[in-house]
């Protein structure tokens, strides 16, 4: 395991929010993002600090088990963030991020003794659901198809893989959804998405994609 876990890449839709379990951490840097978020830190389930951030932020030496993003640009949001025990500094330029001493995403992060809850450096892992169904794969081509309907009220989110195979990625979003507009999810990804209405998807190039989803469920 390592010292730090990751988020993975995640598609918030316009307004939406997503919770992130993280274990005992006392950093969160959020190394990417396509506009403006809003971070809830949490403990033992209080909301513990409220923080804006764009494109690059960092909090450190805090206390929190979980983590919500909210979308605050008004249209689907792509995030990822760092998170952990370890310890935590970024270059001047934030250009990269340096735990334990070693630069990630340039490099392996040495091997520490830690909690890693997402189960992946590259993913959140199913845990953060209590319940999980496995959807029928679905083939999107150039026509918007709808992937998955939401429940009005009921917290969802779906998990979506394209395999690294597939020559093309996808967009997400409403019925409106093209080939230039809607959140962008690229061959070999796997991302959460919450959602209650129903999710459209619509091919980027010239192949048709085939995509392989759950359904989670929170209900408690």
């Amino acid at each position: 395991m390592t010292s730090r876990s990751e988020s993975g890449l995640i598609v918030i839709p316009a307004n939406g929010q997503h919770s992130i379990p993280a274990g005992k951490s006392n950093y969160l840097y959020c190394y990417d993002q396509s506009g403006l978020v809003e971070v809830t830190l949490r403990r033992d389930r209080q909301s513990t600090e409220v923080h804006m951030m764009e494109r690059f932020g960092n909090l450190q030496d805090r206390d929190f088990d979980e983590f919500i993003i909210k979308d605050k640009s008004g249209s689907n949001n792509t995030v990822r963030f760092f998170f952990g025990p370890g310890q935590y500094g970024t270059s001047q330029d934030r250009a990269s991020v340096n735990i334990d001493g070693v630069i990630v995403g340039e490099v392996e992060v040495t091997n520490t003794p830690t909690v890693n809850l997402t189960g992946s450096s590259v993913t959140v892992a199913t845990n953060i659901a209590n319940t999980g169904t496995a959807l029928d794969d679905v083939t999107v081509s150039n026509v918007a198809v709808a992937i998955a309907t939401g429940d009005p009220g009921v917290r969802l989110e779906l998990m979506i893989s394209i395999p690294e195979t597939e020559t093309n990625g996808i967009r997400i979003g409403g019925s409106d959804v093209t080939a230039t507009k809607g959140g962008y999810i690229p061959p070999g990804t796997i991302v959460f998405v919450p959602f209650e209405s129903t999710l459209y998807a619509i091919r980027d190039g010239a192949a048709d994609v085939k995509v392989t989803m759950t359904a989670l469920r929170r209900v408690a």
